[in-house]
């Protein structure tokens, strides 16, 4: 519909968070305010086959928000349970099966607060229904960034960024990817190739200048792409549809781009003033309607990006 949608993570008291829609046609902003609650800090988003965006809502306040594109309604989904602290982290779709996937993190502050279980949580737009799957087994830690590969297995990140965490949905089983002992890996966003292989943002490597890892899961085997990366850390990463690996850097001033078939990194300085640029800490989508355009954003502007030559 030509809409760019961001969220504006604001929590604890202060201002209230909103939900900022761009019209790409008529570059025009609005906020909306209405129809969720502004404590909960609002997390990163997803695009529904429903067509519906769905965002997280993590800390204070625990659902599920939900946006129509097309009356611009916002509404929640709150997550059932007992536990009285919850922290949703990252959410994404599983374009095969319509689930939207969070990851979270549970422990109940009054009766429990030693038995910390992370796993992530699934909701099925078309029938409503939410599921929970939950594990003690590895390193309590908050998730993170969250994924779906071709063959349905979701992978998310410890938020420390010690390993990945991959969840067979068919078996309801987690198994864990320590990253080895010996390298500095700090994992912080997450995506797939068509091969299967998990490409993430590294924000510690190489004297904390950040590389762009991948994780194949065939062979266990972490690898890391920093030569290049010169105003880094990387943030988020997104890949394009000819596989091209493409990243935003914490100083918001350089979009990277990464040859997987090569390991070849090149900066690109965007020419965008630092206190307007949002390719820094926000996070990075790709268009829905062009192949060559990145959108970042995060809290005070929405940024665009045009591939002029993806060779």
């Amino acid at each position: 519909m030509g809409y760019i949608y961001g969220t504006f993570p604001v929590f604890n008291g202060g201002e209230e968070g909103a939900i900022y829609q761009l019209n790409v046609a008529t570059s025009t902003t609005r906020a909306i305010t209405s129809g969720f609650t502004p404590q909960g800090e609002l997390g990163k988003m997803t695009l529904g086959n429903d067509q519906m965006i769905y965002f997280s809502e993590r800390n204070i306040n625990y659902h599920i928000g939900k946006i129509d594109p097309t009356s611009g309604s916002i509404s929640e989904i709150p997550i059932p349970g007992t536990v009285t602290s919850r922290m949703l982290g990252g959410i994404t779709t599983d374009k095969t099966t319509g689930l939207i996937w969070l990851t979270s993190r549970v422990y109940d502050i009054k009766t429990d607060p030693e038995n910390v279980r992370q796993g992530i949580i699934s909701y099925n737009p078309a029938t409503g229904e939410i599921s929970e799957y939950l594990t003690a087994s590895f390193s309590p830690d908050n998730p993170g960034d969250i994924t779906v590969d071709n063959a349905g297995n979701i992978w998310f990140v410890e938020l420390s960024g010690a390993g990945l965490i991959r969840f067979t949905p068919n078996t309801q089983e987690f198994s864990y990817y320590p990253a080895p002992l010996n390298e500095d890996i700090n994992i912080n966003a997450l995506t797939t190739d068509t091969d299967g292989n998990i490409w993430y943002t590294n924000t510690y490597y190489n004297n904390n200048a950040g590389a762009i890892g991948k994780f194949t899961p065939e062979t266990g085997e972490y690898t890391q792409y920093s030569e290049g990366i010169l105003n880094g850390p990387p943030s988020d990463i997104v890949i394009m549809n000819n596989g091209a690996i493409w990243f935003n850097e914490h100083s918001g001033q350089y979009l990277g781009t990464l040859d997987p078939d090569t390991g070849y990194i090149e900066e690109i300085a965007v020419n965008i003033p630092a206190e307007q640029s949002l390719f820094g800490q926000g996070d990075l989508c790709l268009s829905q309607t062009s192949s060559n355009i990145i959108w970042g954003c995060s809290a005070y502007a929405i940024t665009s990006y045009e591939i002029i030559d993806q060779q």
